[in-house]
């Protein structure tokens, strides 16, 4: 009974082990593997782990392919001990799927690993614009931006009004001040909860996350469909992003 429960448990540990994608080879080699992805807007995270066998001590190159854009943390390391590394992935198309392979490769010894990557649909309620990588080893800080119709009492100004709360993440350590905007009906038929002087013109202050409401005021506009657009842009006038909303006014 006490092999057939320790054959079980080295099973178990063996595929847990295998859910990961690892190439591995014999001899003087090294192995690598790649992370499940952690998804922000449209960009992605993953963890590339590396394990050298046999004694195996080389520089290791980094290549990226299948998707619009990618940096790594490092892209170029010697590897003697077990490395992690870190890829950015941004540019993502709303709703595509892509095939990202990671290639290793170390004098001639090449291993790579493929994985399948989907990005986010595109909706009303998300912006999916985000993430943008630049030009140096690692991604330019941005911020994630969320609308939703929310019937909230405090916020909601009748029947003759309609609010939505709009939330803020950070991305890539990205902190600062967004100022708020409101195009596609009347400055005096728009009102931020979050506002100083002008109820028209909102911010909110982005440390992790921050979230403000905007009323637009229905009573006075003439029936029929707006495009109406909300935009946050960060001081400097970079980052920002904007959504549309589809409004009827009957």
């Amino acid at each position: 009974m006490t092999i057939f429960i320790v054959a079980v448990i080295a099973f178990v540990s063996v595929l847990q082990v295998s859910s990961a994608q690892r190439v591995y080879a014999d001899g003087t080699d090294f192995g690598l593997s790649i992370s499940q992805p952690t998804q922000i807007g449209c960009t992605a995270t993953y963890t590339i782990s590396y394990i050298p066998y046999g004694g195996f001590m080389e520089t290791v190159a980094e290549t990226a392919s299948g998707v619009p854009m990618a940096t790594f943390s490092m892209g170029t390391f010697f590897l003697s001990v077990v490395t992690t590394d870190t890829l950015f992935v941004g540019n993502l198309s709303p709703g595509k799927t892509y095939d990202l392979t990671i290639v290793a490769d170390s004098f001639g010894l090449s291993h790579s690993v493929t994985t399948v990557l989907t990005a986010p649909p595109l909706s009303d309620s998300d912006t999916c614009s985000n993430g943008t990588i630049g030009s140096g080893n690692g991604p330019i800080p941005d911020f994630d931006m969320a609308v939703n119709q929310t019937t909230t009492p405090e916020y909601a100004g009748g029947s003759s009004s309609v609010s939505y709360l709009l939330s803020y993440s950070s991305i890539y350590y990205f902190t600062g001040i967004v100022h708020e905007k409101v195009t596609g009906v009347p400055a005096q038929f728009v009102s931020f909860f979050n506002s100083r002087r002008v109820p028209s013109s909102g911010y909110c202050r982005i440390e992790r996350s921050c979230e403000d409401v905007v009323t637009i005021y229905t009573a006075g506009l003439s029936a029929g469909t707006y495009s109406v657009i909300i935009t946050a842009t960060a001081v400097g006038g970079t980052p920002y992003h904007s959504v549309v909303i589809s409004l009827t006014v009957p």
